[in-house]
């Protein structure tokens, strides 16, 4: 986000990158919570393919599952992956109308 108080004419033209990787991540972020775990279900129903590293990977995934669940009670959780991008957001519309008109 700092690219975005470049001042002159080289800040006018790299104003568009910081804004574009915002909504890009934020559109990300959508994805991995709203569509993401749709695919997932519909990916693993399937149970006559089982590969060799089902085993493996489940428990790799159960660690980590229990990792993040001690580290982040699921309130905290929700509210750092929505807190972050809604406070750059608010922070960025604050900052954009108070940039030098040239």
């Amino acid at each position: 986000m700092p690219l975005v108080l470049l001042p002159g004419t080289i800040g006018e033209f790299l104003k568009v990158v910081p804004i574009t990787v915002s909504l890009t991540l934020i559109a990300s972020l959508f994805e991995c919570f709203f569509i993401l775990p749709s695919h997932i279900a519909d990916f693993g129903s399937s149970q006559q393919q089982r590969s060799p590293l089902d085993r493996q990977v489940s428990r790799l995934t159960q660690h980590y599952v229990n990792l993040v669940a001690r580290l982040l009670p699921s309130w905290r959780r929700y509210a750092v992956s929505f807190g972050v991008p809604l406070a750059i957001f608010a922070s960025s519309a604050v900052v954009f109308p108070q940039l030098r008109q040239e």
